[in-house]
């Protein structure tokens, strides 16, 4: 997670790793947080252009976490635009599956089955039934 931020700003303060600690065991113990939904939603947030100025932190990913989860599966959720790029949505080429489950988290599964034209989602061979017509 410091990597990452530090790949963002190189010149950010050295954080506290305590501190990042104990907001971490926080997300787990008082919120029910699971470690890999920390993890996606900590990467989303990173390759999105407003997100990755703001959570720079556990603390601030627990803060902001719902509004966070909100627009990431909004951006899941939206079509493609005609130019191929969105503002707030993964790259076109994004190979994962588009599955996201009733607790806000997607699939990290690798995408067997790409969606064609504007759309282009795809889902791995545990979700792809799911959405078969």
């Amino acid at each position: 997670m410091r990597d990452r931020v530090k790949a963002i700003d190189p010149e950010c303060d050295e954080p506290n790793l305590r501190s990042w600690a104990f907001e971490i065991k926080r997300m787990q113990a008082d919120d029910g947080r699971d470690e890999r939904a920390m993890v996606r939603l900590f990467a989303w947030a990173l390759r999105d252009k407003f997100w990755k100025r703001i959570i720079t932190s556990p603390h601030r990913l627990r803060k902001h976490w719902a509004e966070v989860r909100r627009r990431r599966n909004a951006a899941l959720e939206q079509p493609a635009s005609p130019s191929g790029v969105s503002a707030a949505a993964p790259a076109v080429d994004d190979r994962l599956c588009a599955h996201v489950d009733a607790n806000g988290v997607r699939c990290t599964h690798v995408a067997t089955i790409l969606g064609i034209g504007a759309a282009r989602r795809g889902y791995c061979r545990h979700h792809v039934g799911y959405y078969e017509d």
